[in-house]
């Protein structure tokens, strides 16, 4: 009997040294886990904040809204991506018109959302926006990582909730500041995608002596989602009742990507009209022969350019812009 006591006394005494052993273990990995999550975190933000990140083009959007601000009087602003940015004389359809002009195009990334969220401020009454989307908006509304490398990059801190794709932010930091850290370096085209490469008014102009390089088809990958045309529309239709003159035109796009997407084209015309947001010219009118592109099936050359702004003035001369 008393030996069965003194055992268990032991086994309890046993019990509670493992006890006090593993609490000690515990709170010490605790700590030291707590500790590498805040570095962690410190180190993500320090990156976030001082690193910068590796498409430094998105950067030119401050310059492009400073110059939209300083602009006086009625004025014609085009929204859009760099189907814009590389495809348009601005200085022409200024002389055109004798408007001033401002071309906001820089990156399909951002989202036509954030792209209509940034305009807002700088529209008054009378003026007028051409708002020229990619194809592709109409599935990447909210934009991509260059959205969250604009937002992070210029510190819009508050303005992070628009990028939507929240999943993609490990792949994001690791491919824009751990990547060309490790590296050492930045990769960039001298002639393409160039902060150095816009005039003051807004469009690229870098590449326009360059030669023409191949580009691979950029068809169409997904369906236009209803949801995101629907949004799209509903800005629209809000500027307008601001007083804003608001003309939608489709995207220059190289022939044989857009043969090869015109179903997908098709339902984006037929569902934005039925949203009361038609386009004010067919698809197929920028249907432009692929060689008129410089380096991409959006990305026009000095001649595609030319030829392309001059439908644009046409086509705003035929809708009016009083």
């Amino acid at each position: 009997m008393a030996y069965s006591f003194l055992y268990g006394c032991a086994r309890i005494i046993y019990l509670f040294s493992i006890l006090i052993v593993m609490n000690r273990f515990l709170s010490k990995l605790c700590l030291v886990s707590a500790a590498f999550l805040l570095l962690s975190v410190l180190s993500f933000f320090s990156m976030l904040c001082y690193m910068g990140s590796w498409n430094q083009i998105v950067l030119v959007d401050k310059a492009k809204r400073s110059y939209v601000s300083s602009l006086q009087g009625r004025k014609i602003c085009f929204v859009g991506g760099s189907n814009l940015s590389y495809g348009l004389d601005s200085r022409m359809v200024q002389t055109h018109f004798g408007v001033h002009v401002a071309n906001m195009g820089l990156h399909a990334g951002l989202g036509m959302n954030y792209m209509l969220y940034e305009i807002k401020p700088y529209l008054r009454q009378g003026d007028v926006l051409v708002v020229v989307p990619e194809y592709n908006q109409f599935t990447d509304y909210y934009g991509s990582s260059a959205l969250a490398d604009l937002l992070i990059q210029s510190k819009q801190w508050s303005n992070l909730r628009m990028y939507k794709e929240w999943t993609t932010y490990p792949s994001y930091f690791c491919s824009k500041v751990f990547i060309p850290s490790l590296l050492g370096r930045k990769v960039q085209d001298d002639y393409a995608d160039n902060p150095s490469g816009f005039s003051e008014i807004g469009d690229y102009i870098l590449h326009l002596d360059q030669e023409r390089r191949p580009f691979p088809c950029l068809p169409l990958a997904e369906r236009p989602k209803e949801s995101q045309i629907r949004a799209f529309s509903d800005e629209l239709k809000a500027l307008r009742s601001k007083g804003v003159r608001v003309i939608l035109l489709p995207p220059s796009y190289a022939q044989t990507s857009f043969e090869r997407s015109a179903p997908y084209i098709e339902e984006i015309a037929t569902r934005l009209a039925t949203d009361s947001a038609a386009f004010d010219a067919a698809p197929s009118r920028y249907c432009l022969a692929d060689t008129l592109f410089w380096n991409t099936a959006y990305h026009l050359s000095a001649v595609g350019r030319k030829m392309r702004t001059e439908m644009v003035i046409a086509d705003l001369e035929r809708i009016g812009i009083n």
